[in-house]
C-alpha cells in the first residue's frame, strides 16, 4: 500500500463559526472502481485533519485490489480519535459504500464513533437556487468559489487509469490518481466557506444586530448586519416574483425591500356570509348588504368575497402579518399594509425582516 503526505494551509473560521472544533473534525474522500461495492474495488482513500504544524492531507492507495482490507483497516485505525466527519455527498456513497466494503471483510464500521456528520452536499442543496448554480457536484461548486483544479479527470475516467498502474506500476499513472484524489479534499475543506451562505437560514437578528432604514424617497426598506465570517464570492440577487434585492458582500447582508403604494385586494376568509355587490367590485357582509336590492346583489364566492385597501404595502413571503393582501385571488405573492403604526413599531420590523429571511430560500 502507497501513501502520500501533504501540508494545507486553510482557515478555520468558517468551521468555528459553524460550531465545530477543528481539532476534531475529519474530512475524508474515497476512490472506487465502481458504484456498487459488490461489484467493484476500493482502491484510495484521503483524509484532512488538523495536525500540530496546521493541516495535513494524507492519502492511502492499495498498489492492487488484493490490499483492499488493508486499507479499510488503515482508515478504520486513524479516524478513531475524531468526533466529526465532513464529506460531500458521502452520505449517499462513500459512507454506505464503505460500511458495505467493512461488512464484507468482517470488520466493524468504523463510523460509530462520530458524534456528528456533515454533508457538505445537502447543506448546499437547498443554496442552489440562491447561488445560482447549475449543478451541485462538487467541481461546480468550487468554480462557484473560483478555485482552479489541475486535475482534468472525474471520478469515472480514472477507474481505467488505475487499471493501469494496477498492470505497469506507473508512477506517471499514479500521479494522476493522486492528484484528483488530493484536490477533491481540499475542495472539501475550501468548500466550508459556504457555512456563510448556510447561515442565511438562520441568522441572528435580534434587535441589537439588525439596522433599518427607509430610503430618501421612502419607497424602500433597507435591512442591513454583519455576519460572523465573510462571504467568498459576493452576490446581488433579484429574485423574479418578490420585489427584494439581496446584497451580499463581506461581512454585510443587505436585504432592500420595495414599498408598493395603489390598491390591494384582502380576501375574507367566511366568503359564505357575504354578498358580492358588482356595482362596487366588493364584498359586504349579510347583515349589511341583505338591505341592497336583491338585484344588485350575488352571493359571494372566495374569488370575489374581498375589500379594497390604499395605502403602502410591503411584500411577506407567507401570510404571517394579517389583514393578508394580494393583487388578485391565488396571488403568490402576499403584501402587509404598511401603516403608520407598522412602520413606526421597531419590534414590528425586526420580526417583519426576521420572517423574510426564515423564508429566504422560498423568495429566491
Amino acid at each position: 500500500m502507497l501513501t502520500q503526505e501533504h501540508s494545507y494551509h486553510f482557515t478555520t473560521d468558517y468551521l468555528c463559526s459553524r460550531g465545530l472544533d477543528p481539532a476534531d473534525c475529519l474530512f475524508f474522500d474515497i476512490e472506487t472502481t465502481g458504484f456498487r461495492a459488490s461489484s467493484s474495488h476500493l482502491y484510495m482513500i484521503g483524509v484532512a485533519c488538523l495536525g500540530k504544524d496546521g493541516w495535513r492531507i494524507l492519502q492511502w492507495m492499495a498498489e492492487k485490489p488484493s490490499e483492499e482490507a488493508l486499507l479499510l483497516r488503515t482508515f478504520a485505525a486513524f479516524i478513531r480519535p475524531y468526533s466529526t466527519m465532513i464529506q460531500f455527498n458521502g452520505n449517499r456513497f462513500d459512507i454506505p459504500y464503505l460500511e458495505e466494503k467493512y461488512a464484507q471483510y468482517g470488520l466493524p464500521s468504523p463510523f460509530t464513533g462520530f458524534t456528528q456528520c456533515e454533508d457538505l452536499y445537502v447543506l448546499i442543496r437547498p443554496l442552489k437556487k440562491l447561488l445560482g448554480l447549475p449543478r451541485l457536484n462538487q467541481k461546480t461548486v468550487e468554480s462557484f468559489l473560483c478555485l482552479q483544479r489541475q486535475d482534468p479527470y472525474n471520478g469515472g475516467e480514472l477507474i481505467q487509469v488505475y487499471r493501469q498502474f494496477v498492470k505497469t506500476g506507473d508512477p506517471a499513472e499514479a500521479d494522476k490518481l493522486w492528484l484528483h484524489n488530493r484536490e477533491d479534499v481540499e475542495g472539501m475543506l475550501a468548500l466550508t466557506a459556504l457555512y456563510a451562505y448556510v447561515a442565511l437560514q438562520d441568522p441572528d437578528l435580534s434587535p441589537q444586530r439588525l439596522c433599518f432604514r427607509q430610503s430618501d424617497d421612502l419607497m424602500t426598506l433597507t435591512f442591513s448586519w454583519q455576519q460572523d465570517v465573510s462571504f467568498p464570492t459576493r452576490l446581488q440577487i433579484r429574485p423574479e416574483v418578490f420585489p427584494v434585492v439581496i446584497e451580499l458582500a463581506d461581512q454585510q447582508v443587505h436585504i432592500h425591500v420595495s414599498f408598493l403604494e395603489g390598491t390591494l385586494l384582502h380576501f375574507l376568509p367566511d366568503w359564505k356570509d357575504y354578498y358580492y355587490l358588482p356595482e362596487l367590485d366588493e364584498a359586504y357582509h349579510k347583515s349589511v348588504s341583505s338591505f341592497a336590492d336583491a338585484s344588485h346583489r350575488v352571493k359571494a364566492r372566495p374569488e370575489n368575497c374581498r375589500i379594497r385597501q390604499n395605502g403602502l404595502f410591503l411584500p411577506q413571503p407567507s401570510a404571517c402579518f394579517t389583514p393578508v393582501f394580494q393583487h388578485e385571488f391565488k396571488d403568490p405573492v402576499y403584501w402587509l399594509h404598511a401603516d403608520e403604526s407598522f412602520v413606526g413599531s421597531p419590534d414590528t420590523i425586526v420580526r417583519y425582516a426576521q420572517v423574510l429571511m426564515q423564508n429566504i430560500l422560498n423568495i429566491v
